[in-house]
């Protein structure tokens, strides 16, 4: 009994720890945050935070772990019964660049996070696990989609989701700099005709009507 109570405390605070390091990193960035600072802003003493995460990577990839799981929510949640694959990409990108309008600091602290962990030897594996782990949730969810529309698409789904990712990132990156709203929602018309346009769609035709075409062009 005595270890379920110390493991449920331990996963409760975990996950304090973590909502407060989102909020922080948010406000203030990687470069002004240290542990000591998170421990004072959850009002917990600095050895309970290193006893919960054993170091500031492991508490970085906790928080990366949070966001990436968030935003394959938002995927998921975008994606209604019966769309087809376009309608999909369509109304995915559309709450994505809806939800980074709300709140592009996040967005920024997501960005410093990579960055952090990628010029870091011991932080590339997170770095890379990041977009992985996004891109892996993505082609599931569209994967999903491609079954009940019964719909092939003409590139390889991982090439693009690769390219759903690159184009986002890129606007996400101009929107950081300047803030322009209206560019931004051109760009993003573009890059859901240009995802679309590259995956090409269509549907595919059932195994017995296959074979029902073939007999009746028989001599």
């Amino acid at each position: 009994m005595w270890c379920a109570v110390t493991y449920q405390r331990v996963g409760e605070r975990r996950r304090q720890l973590v909502a407060v390091a989102r909020k922080v990193l948010t406000e203030r960035g990687t470069g002004a945050t240290s542990t000591r600072t998170l421990a004072a802003e959850a009002g917990v003493p600095l050895s309970t935070l290193h006893y919960v995460f054993g170091s500031r990577d492991e508490l970085w990839r906790a928080v990366l772990e949070d966001v990436t799981a968030d935003l394959s929510a938002l995927v998921r949640r975008s994606i209604g019964p019966g769309m087809s694959f376009a309608e999909a990409v369509e109304a995915t990108y559309r709450d994505f660049w809806a939800s980074i309008e709300h709140c592009p600091e996040q967005e920024l602290m997501s960005l410093e996070l990579f960055v952090d962990a990628r010029r870091r030897d011991s932080g590339r594996d997170l770095a890379r696990w990041q977009y992985e782990r996004y891109a892996a949730d993505c082609a599931e969810a569209f994967t999903a989609v491609l079954e009940h529309s019964q719909e092939r698409l003409a590139q390889p789904l991982g090439d693009v989701v690769s390219l759903m990712l690159a184009l986002s990132d890129g606007m996400i990156i101009q929107y950081l700099a300047d803030g322009d709203r209206e560019r931004s929602h051109r760009l993003l018309e573009h890059a859901i005709d240009a995802v679309v346009r590259f995956a090409a769609p269509e549907k595919e035709v059932p195994a017995h009507r296959v074979r029902a075409l073939r007999e009746v062009r028989q001599p």
